[in-house]
C-alpha cells in the first residue's frame, strides 16, 4: 500500500512583513499594542514614503531647472557675440575681428581638447562671460524702466502745472469780470459804539434803491443828472440772517421816516469818494442820510436805530434796476387806470402788463 502523504506545514511569512508586523504591533519591548497605535502607525508610515517620493521628485525638478537655465545662458551669450560680431562688420571692423575670433576659439578649442585642465577653465571663463551678459542686461533693461517712469514723471508735472496754470488765469479772469460789474464803495462801520454786543454769527444786509441818474441813458427815459441831481435812497431794507440759518426777516424803513442824523463824511455820488464832515442834524428825512454821507452815512444811521451790527451793504440805482428787470425777461405788472409820467408818458393797462425793463411804463 502506498503511505499516505504527510501534512503540509503552513508557510511561514517572510522576514521584511514579520519585521513590518512587528513594528506595527509590537513596542519597543515587543509588547503588544492597542489598534488605535497600529492606525497611527500605518498613517506616519505613509507619510514617510510620500515623503520620500516627493524629495525624489523634487530633486529631479531642480536638476532639470539648473540645466535648463544652463543652457539660456549659454544662448544669451551665444547671442551677445553674435551681436558683436555683427556691429564691428558694421564699422569695417568685422572681417579681423572676426578672424582673430575664428583663429582664437580654433586655437582655445585646440588647447582644450589636449588639455582637460584647460577645458575646464574655459568653461569657467564661459560660465563668468555668460553671468556678466546677464547682468548687463538686467541692468540695460532696468535703466530703460528707469527712464521711462522719469519722462513719464516729466510729462505728468508739465501737464498738471499747464492746467493749473489754465485754471488760474480763467478764475482771475472771471474774477476780474466779475468785479468789474461792481463798484466797491466803503461802506461798513463794524466798530460803532451802537452795536450791541451777542451778535456773533449772524449776517445783516443793507438793501438800497437809489434814485441817481448817474450813468443814465436817454433811452431809459428816467432823466438826467441836470434835472435830477444828487442821488437819494428810495427803497431802504435790512435782511437779517441769523446764526442757525434757519430763517430771514426784512424791514423796510420808509424813505420820509423822521430821523436825527449823525455826523457823517460827505460823499460825492459821482465819484464815490468820501471828503469833508457833515454836521449832525435833527428831523430830517432818511433818504437825505445817502445823499449827503452815502453809504457810511446810512450805515451809521442804521445801526444807530436797530442796534444791529451790519456786515453788507448792496446798492442798485435805475440802471442796475433795468438789467435785473431784463435778466428775468420782464416783470408783469397790473394797474386799473393809465399811469402818467412826466419822463417815460403815459402808461395805459393794456401796454403795463408784462413790461420789461428796457421799455417799462
Amino acid at each position: 500500500m502506498p503511505a499516505p502523504p504527510r501534512p503540509r506545514r503552513p508557510l511561514s511569512p517572510r522576514p521584511d512583513e514579520d519585521a513590518r508586523r512587528d513594528r506595527l504591533t509590537m513596542t519597543d519591548q515587543m509588547e503588544p499594542v492597542d489598534e488605535q497605535t497600529q492606525y497611527k502607525r500605518k498613517i506616519d508610515n505613509t507619510l514617510a514614503r510620500f515623503s520620500a517620493a516627493h524629495d525624489e521628485l523634487e530633486a529631479e525638478e531642480e536638476e532639470r531647472r539648473a540645466k535648463k537655465a544652463k543652457l539660456a545662458a549659454r544662448l544669451d551669450h551665444t547671442r551677445t557675440r553674435l551681436q558683436a560680431v555683427v556691429t564691428s562688420t558694421i564699422g569695417n571692423r568685422g572681417s579681423a575681428v572676426g578672424d582673430d575670433d575664428n583663429n582664437a576659439d580654433r586655437d582655445n578649442d585646440a588647447k582644450d581638447t589636449d588639455d582637460p585642465e584647460s577645458a575646464a577653465h574655459h568653461e569657467t571663463g564661459t560660465d563668468d562671460a555668460e553671468t556678466r551678459a546677464a547682468r548687463t542686461r538686467l541692468q540695460e533693461k532696468k535703466q530703460r524702466k528707469n527712464d521711462r517712469a522719469r519722462l513719464a514723471t516729466r510729462v505728468c508735472a508739465v501737464t498738471l502745472a499747464a492746467l493749473v496754470f489754465l485754471a488760474t488765469g480763467v478764475a482771475w479772469g472771471a474774477k476780474t469780470w466779475f468785479e468789474s460789474k461792481f463798484n466797491q464803495i466803503a461802506a461798513l462801520d463794524e466798530n460803532s459804539d451802537s452795536i450791541l454786543p451777542g451778535q456773533i454769527g449772524d449776517e445783516n444786509f443793507i438793501i438800497l434803491g437809489s434814485d441817481t441818474r448817474e450813468g443814465a441813458e436817454e433811452e431809459e427815459n428816467i432823466g438826467d443828472t441836470d434835472a435830477v441831481a444828487g442821488a437819494r435812497s428810495d427803497t431802504l431794507m435790512v435782511a437779517h440772517i441769523p446764526e442757525d440759518r434757519e430763517r430771514a426777516v426784512v424791514v423796510s424803513f420808509p424813505r420820509d421816516l423822521e430821523i436825527s442824523r449823525p455826523e457823517c463824511e460827505r460823499w460825492n455820488p459821482e465819484t464815490g469818494e468820501y471828503g469833508g464832515t457833515a454836521p449832525a442834524n435833527e428831523a430830517i428825512k432818511i433818504n437825505t442820510a445817502y445823499a449827503v454821507g452815502g453809504p457810511k452815512c446810512v450805515t451809521k444811521v442804521v445801526q444807530d436805530l436797530t442796534g444791529m451790527k451790519i456786515n453788507h451793504f448792496v446798492g442798485i440805482d435805475f440802471h442796475g434796476f433795468k438789467d435785473m428787470v431784463d435778466a428775468v425777461d420782464g416783470v408783469p405788472v397790473q394797474i386799473d387806470e393809465p399811469v402818467v409820467d412826466a419822463c417815460s408818458g403815459t402808461s395805459s393797462p393794456s401796454t403795463a402788463r408784462s413790461s420789461c425793463g428796457a421799455s417799462r411804463r
